[in-house]
């Protein structure tokens, strides 16, 4: 369609070199004439590379992309993705995408997809054109924009470029002002007393995920809707409240127990303290796959497909887990002071979340491919501190569990505490890609993290006898 309009230059950005291939290899009228035509770059790279890389200035740029209801899809509805257009295009060029959108009833969830998107926009740009429809389409640009029924028939005509369906009565539907009105009304629309607040969508709050699973959810299953709904007014202080209320509730019953003294390494441990290791490894397991999956994404958002990278960052975390226990096991005899170095790694993962937040909002204003190195080395870096913990947990549940007083079955330690570990793994799993990471962001989820192993610290270290 673009072809019509004699451009000078297309540049078509497409992730899948098979795609292409296969276009090719079953070519029909219309895909030969465009593929073969000169004017036609096609660019096998990931599009926000290619923005990011960009030589070039453009007149206008389509985005040709589904809601963005994952995380791959929604680094082209960022912030960041269309500050980086706004470099690449003229000043009075053009950015256009397109939204699910309704000519009768807008849901909540849609208006929050199209408001999120929409305030997104109006934090890079500052004349933004929307032109509702069942598929509402967006016009950003720098300069004002003015589109208007005789504007484009007048040079539809001139152009002599013929339409079947894009006729006159078509383009004035479009274009009239009552449906632009109602469109803002209905996004601004307060449903029970309360105004619809979304986010601006961001590479590290990247809300739009959210926003655009609620919105599928309304389609396919309105039964989860409250869920989504509950979800969508969650933030951190009420996480932490929750992990206080939690840890309290833990000490407050472990405490009314009576407690059995055994001289432990360096503190006295007692039935509150082998808890707490067993808490603390669970909080391990869930700390550990979280940066994993941060990792991940962060890797994916930052320098675009993570398909060939995702098996080498899985890699380092598990070697770095390996080394951890390998070193741990080694280096740990009788002597030594096990809960002591227990309480140094807990200590030094606090540390490393908050260091991982600092080091991923470093680069994401940075926004250069030269730190890719550096994720391998934070996850080979989270799985060696994850994988020391786990020989000096067995180690103290061991010696609490052979003692005169507390005589149990040895396979009960390794037992108990790698449960623990796959629980505290499966919720992270369950949890981060979803739910944490698009609501809450990345940075606030690594600021959690940290809260959760002082927490749990909390839980194991007695009062010395």
């Amino acid at each position: 369609e673009a072809l019509k309009y004699s451009p000078g230059i297309i540049d078509y950005a497409q992730i899948d070199p098979l795609l292409i291939t296969l276009v090719k290899k079953f070519p029909t009228g219309i895909t030969s004439g465009e593929l073969n035509n000169p004017i036609v770059h096609i660019i096998i790279e990931d599009g926000v590379r290619l923005v990011k890389n960009a030589g070039a200035k453009y007149n206008i740029v389509f985005i040709s992309l589904p809601p963005p209801s994952t995380l791959q899809l929604n680094r082209y509805y960022t912030k960041e993705f269309f500050a980086q257009i706004k470099k690449i295009v003229f000043p009075n060029g053009r950015v256009v995408l397109t939204l699910p959108g309704s000519l009768s009833y807008i849901n909540h969830e849609l208006r929050q997809l199209n408001l999120c998107v929409l305030k997104t926009l109006e934090g890079v740009f500052p004349n933004i054109l929307v032109i509702p429809g069942y598929s509402n389409i967006y016009i950003a640009s720098s300069e004002p924009i003015k589109i208007t029924p005789e504007i484009l028939m007048e040079r539809l005509k001139a152009r002599h470029i013929l339409t079947d369906t894009f006729d006159e009565f078509h383009i004035k539907d479009r274009l009239q002002k009552y449906w632009q009105d109602w469109f803002y009304a209905t996004l601004n629309k307060r449903v029970g007393g309360q105004e619809t607040r979304v986010k601006e969508n961001r590479n590290l709050v990247p809300i739009g995920v959210f926003y655009g699973i609620s919105y599928w959810n309304s389609l396919f299953n309105p039964s989860l809707r409250k869920l989504f709904t509950l979800l969508g007014g969650l933030n951190s202080k009420h996480l932490i409240f929750l992990i206080i209320a939690l840890f309290l509730t833990v000490i407050a019953s472990e405490r009314k127990r009576a407690k059995q003294s055994l001289k432990t390494d360096c503190f006295g441990a007692s039935r509150l303290t082998i808890r707490g290791v067993a808490v603390s490894i669970a909080t391990t397991g869930f700390t550990g796959m979280s940066l994993n999956l941060i990792f991940i994404f962060s890797y994916q958002i930052f320098f675009g497909y993570v398909y060939r990278d995702i098996a080498l960052l899985t890699t380092s975390f598990m070697f770095g887990l390996a080394a951890g226990a390998l070193f741990a096991a080694k280096n740990l005899n009788p002597k030594k002071n096990t809960l002591c170095w227990f309480t140094v790694t807990e200590v030094l993962i606090i540390i490393f979340c908050l260091s991982a937040g600092l080091s991923l909002k470093y680069l994401n204003t940075v926004g250069t491919f030269a730190f890719y190195p550096l994720f391998y080395i934070l996850s080979a870096l989270s799985g060696l501190l994850a994988g020391a913990q786990f020989p000096m947990a067995n180690k103290i549940y061991k010696k609490y569990y052979t003692s005169k007083k507390n005589k149990q079955p040895i396979e009960k330690s390794a037992g108990v505490l790698y449960s623990m570990d796959l629980l505290g793994g499966f919720f992270a799993a369950l949890l981060i890609p979803v739910i944490f990471i698009p609501i809450l962001g990345i940075l606030q989820i690594c600021l959690l993290l940290a809260f959760v192993k002082a927490a749990g610290l909390i839980l194991y270290i007695p009062s010395r006898r």
